[in-house]
């Protein structure tokens, strides 16, 4: 932050920067490099990821390309066997991995927040009056605050990505001022179960167990399944579930599977079956759309899936111009700051950008049912 209470030049100095009047520098703190794209993405780099369900445990490979447009390449099952030949056959010319291509044009996600005249020179959160801050202090907390906030605003947007890809196959980007876009997968791979599981008669595990069979026939291993509150509940307080539990030792204690460094919010720990050999999780976890808080999964379903195969985040290249030398910059990253200072109206303007697409490897590699409540 300019200094304003600066010294004014010495008689006789150097018409250069060092005899100059320090109180009409635009921005002296970025242009000493303290506030600067190439020294905030370090901190950012370096940062504790903010953990989600869905996105670390399906989606848990990071990819980057120098570009706007994102290239998605799915494989659509395949299990052939290798063909057998004759001594003097040679070989037999097979078909590869059926898959398709599209092609996505990276959304730009990119919160911001301001810091203005009267943030800098008043106590802010938890400060009180007598621990006295500079300015230059108050702002340098303020950009670590935002960071924070921030990158929770853009981990619960890729969550939101990643749960709409898995549960749907269509991913909605909408924005404020410009026709919505859908990123469609052409996912299919969805069960409308027959008999509700609130239904005595309905037999939850078998449901699971089928789709569980559908996977290992593909090729993968179906060995975790997301719940909603609302679908756990039903498949608990069924009929046949509870008198399997009482007659049977249907339940394992949960020791081969964790999620990564720390429990995210909204997720709790089932009792696993042991057939189908399956570990379970319910996810309560929700976002805040229009005042309204909108669950990650839906409640009627149930997603099945491998925690083996590691899909990807692919992020898309970020361009922006750069205050200290007025030139286009692009930047590989997941994150990417962006610091600017209007001198005229007296205010920072901290972004933080991503464009994130979240590229499934297989779309037979995981399963959906619905219409379990």
């Amino acid at each position: 932050m300019a200094n304003l209470q600066q010294d004014p030049p010495t008689a006789g100095a150097p018409a250069g920067r060092e005899g100059q009047d320090r109180s009409i520098i635009a921005n002296p703190a970025m242009e000493s490099g303290l506030f600067t794209t190439t020294t905030l993405i370090e901190g950012v780099r370096t940062r504790y990821p903010v953990p989600s369900l869905i996105r670390d445990t399906f989606f848990a490979g990071r990819d980057y390309v120098n570009a706007e447009v994102v290239q998605v390449d799915t494989y659509r099952g395949g299990r052939g066997l290798a063909p057998f030949v004759l001594p003097l056959e040679g070989q037999v010319i097979g078909r590869r991995r059926p898959f398709g291509r599209t092609f996505v044009e990276a959304p730009i996600i990119a919160p911001a927040r301001v810091i203005t005249l009267r943030e800098a020179n008043r106590p802010g959160w938890g400060e009180t009056p007598y621990g006295f801050k500079t300015p230059e202090e108050r702002v340098a907390e303020m950009y670590a605050n935002d960071t924070q906030e921030m990158d929770d605003e853009i981990a619960r947007t890729e969550e939101y990505m990643c749960c709409k890809t898995m549960f749907t196959g269509k991913v909605p980007i909408n924005y404020r001022n410009k026709t919505s876009i859908v990123i469609d997968y052409g996912f299919t791979n969805t069960t409308v179960l027959a008999k509700k599981w609130t239904d005595p008669t309905a037999n939850p595990l078998n449901d699971l167990m089928v789709a569980q069979n559908a996977l290992n026939a593909n090729g993968y291993s179906g060995n975790i399944a997301i719940y909603s509150p609302q679908s756990w509940a039903a498949c608990w307080n069924n009929t046949n579930v509870q008198n399997l539990m009482k007659n049977l030792s249907g339940l394992t204690p949960i020791s081969s599977y964790t999620l990564g460094q720390s429990l995210p919010a909204g997720v709790a720990y089932a009792p696993s079956f042991s057939y189908p050999v399956m570990t379970n999780i319910i996810y309560s976890g929700t976002y805040v759309k229009n005042g309204v808080a909108v669950p990650y999964v839906p409640a009627d379903s149930v997603l099945i899936g491998s925690s083996n195969v590691k899909n990807r985040l692919v992020y898309a290249q970020v361009v922006q111009i750069e205050q200290e030398d007025g030139n286009f910059h692009t930047y590989l990253s997941d994150r990417v700051p962006k610091v600017e200072c209007n001198v005229n109206k007296n205010f920072y303007m901290y972004t933080l950008t991503a464009r994130p697409v979240p590229v499934p490897i297989d779309l037979l590699c995981w399963t959906v049912l619905t219409n379990c409540v």
